[in-house]
């Protein structure tokens, strides 16, 4: 029986560790899932895209947003004058034109568009 959490987290930390983009064929040999569920092990892995989990390339390999330069955080706008995407060890400034179509409340993936290290990183969304 697959278990999806621990295969979600065991892909995501490898690709971390490694940086570079998997196809669908690499994945499912790390994951050790049955080659014969081609079909299946494709509709998890978008399904992980959908839910900002991972990230598609324009060769169709897949790797975690952080390595496309993504964070994905909670969209907490502030008097919508401006807004914070909170991950669980940053706020990501994002200015109102950097807004798009978020709403308060939303799981968002953002752009870095500045910073980095221990400067203040500002962003620009992306997708809910």
């Amino acid at each position: 029986m697959i278990d999806l959490n621990r295969d979600l987290t065991k892909i995501k930390n490898y690709l971390r560790e490694n940086n570079k983009s998997m196809s669908l064929e690499n994945i499912t040999k790390e994951l050790e899932w049955s080659q014969k569920h081609k079909k299946n092990n494709r509709e998890i892995l978008e399904d992980w895209v959908r839910q900002g989990e991972l990230m598609k390339n324009n060769k169709g390999k897949y790797n975690i947003p952080e390595n496309f330069g993504f964070v994905k955080g909670v969209f907490t706008s502030i008097k919508d004058r401006f807004a914070f995407v909170d991950t669980p060890t940053e706020g990501i400034f994002i200015p109102r034109s950097g807004f798009g179509s978020a709403l308060d409340g939303d799981t968002v993936l953002v752009k870095i568009t500045k910073g980095g290290g221990d400067k203040k990183k500002k962003g620009k969304f992306l997708k809910l």
